[in-house]
């Protein structure tokens, strides 16, 4: 099986072969890296082929179920394979905010990616709201000096 596993280009740990020793996050990463590599490479490899296949499929619906289908070539994305370690994310999240080296709008970025503006906007509005950061813009008051 292990050979199996290599001869394929992947990491024999990524599949839970080999020991069972404790490890470093560092020296994980370093050993899947080899089925990191495979991975993008097949990614690479078969996303132009499923694009080509779904347009067939898509091209097929439109001709026997939707008439007035007009089925353009999709993009295929495949996500990540690997996410950051939550506590490792807060960590990096907040030295920034100590080194005073991010906004709340970024941090909130960062955290939560597949958010989009409008929902970051209001969750920003929010946090400043309750830390009493919000401050109203002078200029906007009609008290001007």
């Amino acid at each position: 099986m292990r050979q199996a596993v290599q001869l394929a280009g992947y990491s024999a740990k990524s599949f839970g072969l080999g020991d069972s020793t404790a490890a470093t996050a560092t020296e994980v990463t370093a050993r899947e890296r080899r089925s990191m590599i495979t991975r993008g490479k097949k990614a690479r490899y078969w996303a132009p082929a499923l694009a080509d296949m779904l347009l067939v499929i898509l091209r097929l619906d439109g001709s026997l179920y939707t008439p007035g289908l007009a089925p353009e070539r999709p993009t295929i994305a495949f996500g990540d394979s690997v996410s950051e370690d939550p506590q490792t994310v807060a960590q990096t999240l907040s030295l920034l905010q100590q080194a005073q080296a991010v906004s709340t709008d970024t941090k909130l970025r960062a955290l939560h990616p597949a958010w989009d503006d409008d929902a970051v906007r209001a969750e920003v509005d929010r946090i400043l709201a309750e830390t009493g950061a919000a401050v109203p813009d002078p200029m906007q008051s009609g008290q001007l000096m």
